[in-house]
């Protein structure tokens, strides 16, 4: 449940007996109701005791099947929504002043089931502008969630010291301001996630402006979350001073991608990142898409279109760093040189863990380099038991370029990748001075790449057996199935 900054307290009352509700209608066994009690009043500095008598309460309820019931009712009602199909259902609070405008809003979820189930919903006052978020911040604690209202637009950079939720209840954005060419948020030692609620955005928007830093800086110890409805977009660095990453700059931290978009940014500076940029850093990414962003410095040269993962600095005793990828799509991202889609430079000393299970990696470009779709370079256990990588291009390993370490192929598909600029090894798969170990793979397939479809190095050991490479076959043939 998510924690707002309190303001109000709601309890609702989950209830699944037909004969508890002054309720006209018989409920089915698959059927049940909500109710709940509307506080007298909603609470906030910025509030005199007549605006919130005055305010209007609007529920709505979302269930399965993207049922949507809206209930109206003033302070201190009692409202019900009835025959609401048994299943997991959103319900959101929002206090509207006489202009219709949300000024504090809440929501949780609740599962109609048998029995009766109990809900509560705080409810937290909606930002409007700068002043309002910078005093929300400073003021909030661990496990608060922070309601965005409007467009805001960020003037000087924000730092975050507690663990912290940014939300918002419409399509929203936080944009840059043209005084402000640093980042519009710095993650020390705690977290920041980004969502929205429903199927409304809160968009962090550089809009294309002169910038010498990304959108977010993730410190040492800290951890940026990036949720459904979170959009990080057209963020230019084309200044030198500031730091590498289109859109997001970790070091030592945490990055994880469960949903929402990081598109349209680019690094024209360093060339490192065009969408984000990670030093000695873990990387999750479960779902969501990061497309169209270019690292490309001057010059023409770059590494990680989309996502540049640079842990070169770990020595021997240094903690391995993991980068897992079960979902969300990486595509249309370009590199002036390697890993059009995804740039992993590992240390020599301290072995990392990259594991490839879900999503996919396409259409994207390393223009005169290796590793079209991904490009995983020095002392890495690199594992790809599932998720596609297929029409990306590249010189070297048009699909995946893999070298100095250890790889295993269980599972996965790389298909349809294009060799450019008179490159002849490795269509699907390049491979030099590493280990190949996994065999007896089954549903894994390299086909239909520019020919050759896998360049194993003299350097390399181990077999592909057990893998479909080119032809038919594979137990799901994918590839031949096309995208």
């Amino acid at each position: 449940m998510n924690k707002i900054k309190p303001i109000a307290y709601i309890a609702l009352v989950l209830t699944l007996s037909a004969g508890f509700m002054a309720c006209s209608q018989a409920l089915g066994p698959e059927e049940g109701s909500i109710t709940l009690q509307l506080p007298g009043s909603a609470g906030g500095r910025a509030f005199t005791e007549a605006e919130k008598n005055s305010f209007t309460y609007r529920v709505t309820f979302t269930g399965p099947g993207n049922r949507v019931v809206n209930i109206s009712a003033s302070a201190g009602k009692t409202v019900t929504a009835g025959a609401l199909a048994a299943g997991r259902w959103t319900v959101e609070v929002r206090a509207l002043n006489d202009d219709n405008v949300p000024v504090a809003y809440g929501s949780d979820t609740v599962t109609v089931a048998s029995g009766n189930s109990r809900a509560v919903v705080t409810m937290g006052e909606v930002i409007f502008n700068m002043s309002q978020l910078l005093t929300a911040i400073a003021g909030a604690e661990d496990g608060d969630t922070l309601v965005i209202g409007d467009d805001i637009e960020i003037t000087v950079p924000v730092e975050i010291l507690k663990h912290i939720s940014l939300s918002s209840t419409g399509n929203h954005s936080l944009y840059r301001g043209s005084s402000n060419q640093k980042e519009f948020f710095t993650v020390n030692g705690k977290s920041l996630t980004l969502s929205a609620e429903g199927r409304n955005s809160l968009t962090l928007d550089g809009k294309n402006q002169t910038a010498d830093s990304p959108l977010i800086v993730v410190n040492t110890g800290a951890a940026l979350i990036l949720s459904t409805g979170a959009v990080l977009q057209n963020n230019v660095i084309n200044t030198s001073g500031g730091l590498p990453g289109g859109a997001v700059y970790s070091k030592d931290g945490d990055v994880t991608v469960s949903g929402g978009v990081i598109r349209y940014n680019k690094d024209v500076v360093t060339g490192s990142g065009g969408g984000m940029y990670l030093v000695r850093s873990n990387f999750t990414m479960t779902g969501g898409a990061v497309y169209s962003n270019t690292a490309v410095a001057g010059g023409g040269a770059g590494n990680g279109g989309g996502i540049s993962i640079d842990n070169l600095g770990l020595s021997g005793l240094d903690a391995a760093r993991t980068v897992t990828i079960s979902g969300g799509s990486v595509y249309g991202n370009t590199a002036g040189t390697d890993g059009g889609g995804i740039y992993i430079f590992n240390s020599y000393r301290a072995v990392d863990t990259v594991v490839f299970s879900g999503g996919s990696v396409y259409g994207n470009i390393a223009k005169t380099g290796s590793g079209g779709g991904i490009n995983s370079v020095n002392s890495a256990d690199f594992t790809m038991t599932g998720g596609a990588v297929y029409q990306n291009k590249g010189k070297t390993g048009a699909g995946v370029s893999f070298s100095v370490g250890s790889l295993a192929m269980t599972g996965g598909h790389i298909c349809g990748n294009i060799l450019i600029g008179g490159g002849t090894q490795g269509g699907g798969l390049y491979i030099d001075t590493s280990t190949i170990s996994g065999l007896g793979a089954k549903n894994a397939e390299i086909k239909g790449n520019s020919p050759p479809n896998v360049h194993k190095d003299v350097s390399v050991s181990g077999s592909l057996a057990g893998i479909a490479v080119g032809g038919e076959g594979g137990e799901n043939d994918i590839c031949s199935m096309g995208y």
